[in-house]
């Protein structure tokens, strides 16, 4: 064989496994640097966007997915992160724990709201890091995290048990957390269940997760798509969420795809504008958040192109990926230090939406890794 024909099949098998060209392998770690300085030098927490302090939780778990993945000398930020959290959780009587919805990054609680969803990303988060590391110690914070959930979240509906989004209303929100059902947090709450029954082989976990998905495949998906949510007393929630899409998919396999092809004809947008750091750039396609709604979202953008690899659609996976690419490089503050942050969104309607985002930075690294955090690397 000859050593030109072999250079190319190597480059074919280090591509299939997930290792990306020298290309790839810049702006990996370009977002992975701008992950890091978003890290509080103190708490060790990252700032959920640029110039803005506030630490969501949520962030927190895709953080430590990333760090997790890069190993080697990053591994330690997600341990300083699950180290944090570790010690302080919102304890309850009976041995449970759970965490608020976000900090500030002195490490004080910001907002006192406690969600299902978020709650289950931290588990999905230690159970990555474990199968990176094979470091144990969070094991018992996070199993502790699922009885909090199943005690206090998991609900019946009929003769199917799902998740509601929180243990208690808040009026800020403008739920009644305690009645719905949300597509998306039982999403979460599934994987987290299946995945730490995977992981320890314990029965009860596996139950839950069945009926979890249960609850999804029987009442929120219609054969065509995944449905917002459920909610006592009115029932199945028809609107049309990008992520229950994406997230979906990622979660349960490529059975559900069908969902994806909906999507592009309910939440793609062509054509977009965004200025940021000075910089304008035109022309973006991508998806946005859900049927109504006209921005580019980075976020949902690249759970899209997770979502279209678990789908085999490579083509849909190169191009809307290089969108996402193409918006975070030309806004860039500043194209020579090295570091590539991703902005949320096209909008700047709610506040920091428009600013970069760990969301998006985190989202954009795992597709740039091939990363499926709902479905992390088992060990046989």
């Amino acid at each position: 064989m000859s050593r030109h024909k072999l250079v190319i099949i190597l480059a074919v098998i280090l591509l299939w496994n997930g290792v990306g060209t020298a290309g790839e392998s810049e702006v990996q770690e370009r977002a992975m640097q701008w992950l890091l300085s978003q890290i509080n030098p103190q708490t060790k927490l990252v700032a959920s966007y640029a110039d803005n302090p506030t630490c969501w939780l949520y962030d927190q778990a895709l953080a430590v997915i990333a760090f997790s993945e890069a190993g080697g000398k990053y591994t330690q930020h997600a341990r300083d992160i699950l180290q944090f959290l570790q010690n302080n959780r919102n304890q309850s009587a009976v041995g449970d724990s759970c965490w608020f919805f976000s900090y500030e990054a002195n490490g004080k609680r910001g907002a006192e709201y406690t969600t299902t969803g978020a709650n289950a990303w931290i588990v999905m988060a230690v159970i990555y890091y474990e199968t990176r590391t094979d470091d144990k110690s969070f094991r018992p914070m996070a199993e502790q995290t699922l009885g909090w959930i199943a005690h206090q979240c998991l609900k019946k509906i009929n003769d199917i048990r799902g998740v509601v989004m929180s243990d208690r209303n808040y009026p800020e929100t403008g739920y009644e957390d305690t009645k719905v059902y949300s597509t998306e947090h039982n999403l979460d709450a599934y994987s987290a269940f299946n995945n730490m029954g995977l992981l320890t082989g314990k029965i009860n976990y596996v139950g839950i997760a069945a009926d979890l998905k249960a609850f999804l495949t029987r009442v929120i998906w219609d054969g065509r798509r995944f449905c917002g949510g459920y909610s006592l007393p009115g029932g199945v929630d028809n609107t049309f969420y990008l992520d229950a899409q994406s997230w979906g998919v990622l979660a349960l396999g490529p059975g559900y795809s069908a969902c994806l092809q909906l999507a592009e004809e309910k939440c793609l947008v062509t054509n977009k504008t965004h200025n940021l750091n000075g910089k304008t750039v035109t022309g973006i396609t991508g998806f946005t958040e859900w049927t109504g709604t006209k921005h580019f979202w980075a976020e949902g953008n690249e759970g899209m192109v997770a979502a279209w690899r678990v789908a085999g659609e490579t083509n849909k996976v190169a191009f809307y990926h290089k969108q996402t690419q193409r918006f975070a490089e030309a806004l860039d503050k500043d194209s020579n230090d090295k570091i590539l942050g991703i902005p949320y969104a096209s909008s700047n309607s709610n506040g920091a939406s428009g600013m970069e985002s760990v969301a998006g930075t985190a989202w954009f690294y795992f597709n740039e890794r091939r990363v499926n955090p709902f479905r992390p690397p088992m060990k046989p």
